[in-house]
């Protein structure tokens, strides 16, 4: 449930092509997967009769979702109510919606407590002047209000847009999340520690497959499946996510990854992390794609590639490669700049306990694997990512 108010708005605001422009918005942005669409000439909600309303139901990856949004025009602003619910969902979402709405006309009188973005910072209201408002409603829906709330997984923590869903897996330096929202799983955020092994080279793939064929060792069929990155390009990374899954379904690893479809990098940018002196290229890349839930996104992206050294075997380097500190932030096209700061201080917010990084040490002595980082090496990498990013993006270079 989302509130926003645009003041001043009301003077150019037309309920009667208002709603159509909305679903005729909707029906573009989800194409095939809209399933029905509803414009109502009234609703009544909470003691109260809306003029006008529009419902959209969609297929999303994790559920059919209903879409409902309500306008009231006041005398010094348009009010728009957002509900978004998953099907079968509709009545206790509803109930949240009254209550929202019963909540807010109780603070009618009063202009809110705004932010420096326009919008308050309490109850998932948002209020600013017009400048351009009732626009930014006719081309697509406000921009989330995204507050962080903890969430403990025991032995990590992280700060979690509210209302998200998490997935964690892996273990230890291979420790990585996804979390995103249910309700649009355009806004998603990723973090894999480690994502090994990598082929440095088509013949190295080639080869670990002839030892399948020849009875290899049992991690021929790993090394076999996985994909090959461009040592010179950290961003290579990002076009292998859909190897990754097939490899880890087919091996049983319950990993998950985006599928980062369309992905097209608009601009790199280079960066140095304590991961440099075994990196053979560390970088930062914000480029569009088409987001979990079929939408136009954006998103920023980081990674290190690092390689122990080259293995040659009948003259091909066999020797694997690793992606480290692989994260990533994406949200709607139109939305993006201003929740990329919320969803960067989501993921840089990964901490350990200090018990599980001291086992994540014994673990590595164990097998032979490198030792995980521990939070302050991690907070010096996200430092770094967010450094480079407000350099290039946020306009500011101190």
């Amino acid at each position: 449930v989302q509130i926003y108010r645009g003041i001043g708005e009301q003077e150019n605001f037309d309920v009667n092509t208002y709603f159509p422009a909305v679903i005729n918005q909707l029906t573009e942005q989800y194409g095939d997967r809209v399933i029905s669409t509803t414009k109502y000439e009234y609703y009544h909600l909470a003691d109260k009769k809306f003029d006008g309303g529009a419902s959209v139901k969609y297929r999303a990856d994790l559920g059919i979702v209903d879409m409902l949004i309500l306008t009231e025009v006041t005398k010094d602003s348009v009010i728009q109510y957002i509900c978004r619910c998953y099907e079968g969902q509709g009545e206790e979402s509803l109930r949240a919606l009254e209550k929202a709405v019963m909540s807010y006309r109780q603070n009618d009188n009063h202009t809110g407590k705004l932010g420096g973005n326009g919008q308050t910072e309490d109850n998932g209201q948002g209020e600013g002047q017009g400048d351009g408002y009732y626009g930014e409603m006719q081309n697509g829906l406000p921009q989330q209000n995204i507050s962080l709330v903890p969430y403990d997984g025991g032995f990590f923590s992280v700060m979690l847009p509210q209302g998200w869903q998490i997935y964690p897996m892996g273990l230890y330096s291979s420790f990585g999340f996804r979390a995103w929202d249910p309700l649009n799983p355009d806004y998603e955020i990723f973090y894999y520690g480690t994502l090994t092994p990598l082929n440095k080279n088509y013949e190295s793939k080639n080869f670990w497959q002839k030892y399948i064929n020849n009875m290899g060792y049992p991690l021929a069929a790993k090394y076999a499946d996985a994909p090959v990155i461009d040592l010179s390009s950290a961003s290579s990374i990002f076009y292998t996510f859909d190897t990754l899954q097939a490899s880890s379904d087919k091996q049983g690893f319950g990993l998950s990854y985006p599928a980062l479809e369309n992905f097209t990098p608009l601009q790199y940018i280079p960066l140095q992390t304590i991961f440099a002196q075994i990196s053979t290229n560390e970088e930062m890349v914000f480029a569009s794609l088409r987001g979990s839930n079929g939408g136009d996104c954006r998103g920023k992206f980081s990674a290190s590639i690092g390689t122990l050294g080259p293995l040659y075997i009948e003259g091909i380097d066999m020797g694997a490669a690793s992606a480290l500190n692989v994260t990533g932030v994406i949200a709607p096209q139109e939305t993006f700049l201003n929740v990329e700061a919320a969803l960067t201080q989501a993921v840089s917010s990964l901490r350990f306990t200090e018990q599980y990084i001291n086992d994540g040490v014994e673990y590595s002595r164990a097998v032979g694997e490198a030792a995980m980082a521990n939070n302050e090496a991690l907070w010096s990498v996200f430092d770094e990512y967010t450094r480079k990013w407000t350099e290039y993006f946020r306009g500011d270079n101190g």
